[in-house]
């Protein structure tokens, strides 16, 4: 018989044989003479059993996704527990996305496109945004809502003190700010208006968080 590049004799391998269940067999004659159960001295490959002491493996272990507290984790499910609460972060971001005169009627805002940071996250989700509004030379009531959303702003075209009523809205004096927050569509698209005031307007986009 030729193993690789080694001529071994069919004796060769009888004899290995014998040598290797002369071994296990002695081993097991000094655990039954001692009284002792074969389990607790040998892993066995089923049933449950307790093993005690250090053990160094010196190849990787393969095991299945743990689904109780004390289960061994496996690296794919630590990534993807790790990948799933970088998700729910809340990202800070600090773009300006607009400095416009204010819109007459509701207008889309694309924030993928306006924000080069929000673009790279960007899935194809729905995002929470918070926005930071500033006014330039006048006052002005600004209401945000989610693209394909058709809420109006309540009972009064202007008056401040009824925002609130289906939109999210601030109202701002000249040179003053606020800040609101409002979910975009599945594309990242939410829509604003100024509905009382002519100020200039500054957007900034703070923060995003994606919503799965």
């Amino acid at each position: 018989m030729s193993i690789g590049l080694v001529n071994v004799g069919t004796s060769d391998i009888v004899a290995n044989q014998k040598i290797y269940a002369s071994s296990i067999l002695a081993r097991w004659a000094i655990i039954a003479a001692n009284n002792e159960r074969l389990e607790d001295k040998c892993v066995i490959l089923d049933g449950v059993q307790t093993v005690t002491g250090a053990k160094t493996f010196e190849a990787n272990i393969t095991t299945i996704a743990p689904s109780s507290d004390l289960h061994v984790a496996t690296r794919k499910y630590v990534d993807d527990s790790v990948a799933a609460l970088d998700d729910a972060r809340v990202y800070y971001d600090g773009t300006q996305i607009a400095t416009t005169a204010d819109p007459g009627e509701f207008t889309d805002l694309d924030l993928p496109e306006l924000s080069a940071n929000l673009k790279a996250a960007f899935d194809n989700t729905r995002v929470m945004v918070t926005l930071l509004i500033e006014t330039n030379n006048a006052y002005g009531n600004y209401w945000f809502r989610t693209k394909g959303y058709t809420s109006d702003v309540g009972y009064s075209e202007s008056t401040a003190s009824i925002m609130g009523h289906g939109v999210t809205a601030v109202s701002i004096t000249n040179n003053h700010h606020g800040v609101v927050s409002v979910m975009s569509d599945e594309n990242g698209i939410i829509q604003w208006y100024n509905r009382a005031g002519s100020a200039t307007a500054n957007l900034t986009l703070l923060t995003y968080q994606k919503i799965h």
